[in-house]
């Protein structure tokens, strides 16, 4: 049999197929062909938390840029490295870094425009550039942050009906005009997880970034054999990581041996030169034997001791390290009625606060903030560096959940692990999204007032939280507001609604 004929046919057949099945442009839609492919990234360095914004804002302009929707053809997004030349006001380009960093972005920006310890963003060039600009290296990759979730949503084009498409932004050689110039209320936004929970530590810190987060404490029993590794990319977003371990906390501590805390005092010191230092961190957190509700033990004030415990490992702490950072994890409930002995605490010492009332500082239904509202006038009318701790977004199953048996790699779980959390986690989030659509006004309020009160107070605001995976919509509001609250509740839960990549 003569196959030349045969195949000649096949290949006609699937020449017409190839040519009929050529992309036509929908009606009332710009074609894909015509999408403009000038744009490029001209950054300041791409070393340090400037390098992770570099790298976020290249992925992540991916669904809009770099590839069509529905067509495998891969685009890249050009990133050239600022020089001393001028990019012609023609020329389609973000323009990335500090002012210090990047001269063709310090050309287009006046002096004092882009605030201290936050970040400016904004369109030039009739739409041709956008400058994205940090007044820190961590305040870049918030910038960036802020173009990708609000400025493309700001940017999306509408078509009728109200409807906006964000895969045609860049079908056009100029964008529509976006500003965005803020700076942080709480200067550290920080959170608070067990270790070991971690599933993959890569996308948890590149999230917590995205999120504007600049602190994590991380609490363990024994240390990750990576430990290393996780603070230098934590700290390669711009997060600072605080170690945290035990100094007489325990599930039950009612147990403390109050005749015995000078050899607490010896574990919990020889434990922080052992363990802890070595790791390289940039702090220490720890919680005592405050987490109960009463303020006393067997006659014992809980007040009182724990101050004197805090005091003198401290002081041995600092005689070995004397910038050495310590945060208390304070829990109110068993010391609320006893200020003036928490006020005794070494004043460079750190307190952050725990269990300060009802929703959003305790898990449960207790709704009352009158309580946490008056503490916190007392607490934030002092002049130590104190933060604020939000409890119940920590949604993991205790009644399964298990201590580390020993040293660990900390967030490298296989991605059956990560699935398996995921489903787990999915249930337990539910009625928390619940309570925050009935009562996240409330927790603005609160916020808001604290905000307001003293410029820099508090100093930190912590979630305790378990962000695995992809990031809830309680989450990302609480992180909105720890930023800023001054804004209407409404604007800011509109505006964390319309971010792409956030969990509903």
């Amino acid at each position: 049999m003569n196959v030349k004929p045969f195949f000649a046919a096949c290949a006609a057949a699937i020449a017409a197929c190839a040519w009929a099945a050529e992309p036509v442009a929908p009606v009332g839609r710009v074609s894909l062909a015509s999408k403009d492919r000038q744009w490029k990234i001209v950054y300041g360095t791409a070393d340090g938390p400037e390098g992770r914004a570099l790298e976020l804002l290249s992925s992540e302009l991916g669904s809009v840029y770099v590839r069509d929707p529905g067509v495998y053809t891969l685009h890249v997004l050009p990133c050239e490295r600022a020089g001393s030349g001028c990019v012609p006001a023609a020329t389609n380009a973000f323009l990335l870094g500090t002012v210090k960093s990047n001269p063709e972005l310090a050309a287009r920006v006046k002096p004092g425009e882009v605030p201290s310890g936050g970040y400016l963003v904004k369109t030039v060039d009739g739409g041709r550039k956008v400058v994205i600009a940090g007044d820190t290296p961590a305040a870049v990759t918030w910038a960036v942050s802020d173009f990708l979730e609000d400025g493309l949503a700001a940017l999306a084009v509408e078509h009728w009906d109200g409807l906006r498409y964000r895969s045609q932004i860049f079908e056009r050689p100029a964008l529509g005009r976006y500003e965005s110039r803020r700076a942080p209320k709480t200067p550290v936004r920080s959170v608070f997880t067990w270790g070991h929970v971690i599933d993959d530590y890569r996308a948890y810190f590149r999230n917590l970034a995205r999120l504007k987060f600049n602190e994590v404490v991380l609490w363990n029993n024994r240390p990750p054999v990576n430990a290393k590794e996780v603070s230098d990319y934590a700290r390669s977003w711009g997060i600072s990581v605080l170690w945290g371990y035990s100094w007489g906390w325990t599930t039950d501590c009612r147990q403390i041996d109050f005749d015995r805390l000078d050899e607490l005092e010896d574990a919990i010191v020889d434990e922080w030169r052992r363990t802890w230092r070595p790791l390289g961190g940039d702090g220490i957190y720890f919680q005592s034997f405050t987490e109960l509700g009463t303020g006393t033990v067997g006659g014992h004030s809980i007040a009182e001791a724990v101050v004197g415990l805090v005091n003198r490992v401290a002081k041995r702490i600092r005689a070995e390290s004397p910038r050495e950072r310590i945060v208390f994890g304070l829990h109110a409930s068993s010391v609320k009625d006893r200020l003036p002995e928490i006020d005794k605490t070494d004043p460079s010492v750190e307190i952050y606060w725990e269990d300060m009332g009802g929703f959003p500082y305790n898990y449960g239904k207790r709704f009352d903030p009158a309580p946490a509202q008056t503490l916190n006038d007392r607490i934030l009318a002092e002049d130590r560096s104190v933060g604020l701790v939000f409890k119940g977004m920590l949604t993991q199953d205790w009644k399964r959940f298990a201590y580390q048996a020993g040293p660990y790699v900390l967030g490298c779980a296989s991605e059956s692990t990560i699935a398996e959390d995921a489903r787990v986690a999915d249930e337990l989030w539910q009625p928390y999204l619940a309570d925050w659509h009935l009562r996240g006004k409330t927790a603005h309020d609160a916020i808001r007032r604290i905000q307001s009160a003293r410029p820099g107070r508090p100093a930190a605001l912590n979630a305790a939280v378990n962000a695995n995976g992809d990031v809830r919509f309680p989450f990302a509001l609480v992180a909105e507001m720890f930023w800023d609250a001054s804004e209407p509740y409404d604007a800011i839960v509109n505006r964390v609604l319309r971010r792409a990549w956030i969990r509903r």
